[in-house]
């Protein structure tokens, strides 16, 4: 499984209001571990590695890192993660 999430900075009800209209999912931290303080919003989508080749995930996110800047957003991160293992409790 790939889980791609694109780091964007901004009013938080505009991005979740921007991503309603898409199939990527949103999310917001106050102090980021690594991108430092502050309100950060996530735009988050996994793929299956089964049906998406790495190539196509960066495509996905190229789109909407686009869109996303055609609405003023400031994007300043795309992130791919391969998850290996995720046990949930």
């Amino acid at each position: 499984m790939y889980e791609c999430h694109i780091t964007i900075l901004g009013d938080p009800t505009k991005i979740e209001d921007v991503l309603k209209d898409t199939n990527w999912h949103f999310s917001k931290i106050d102090g980021d571990p690594y991108l430092g303080s502050g309100v950060k919003c996530y735009a988050t989508n996994n793929y299956s590695k089964d049906e998406y080749a790495l190539s196509d995930c960066l495509l996905e996110m190229n789109t909407i890192v686009a869109y996303l800047k055609g609405q003023k957003l400031e994007v300043i991160r795309m992130k791919v993660e391969d998850i290996l293992y995720d046990k949930r409790f």
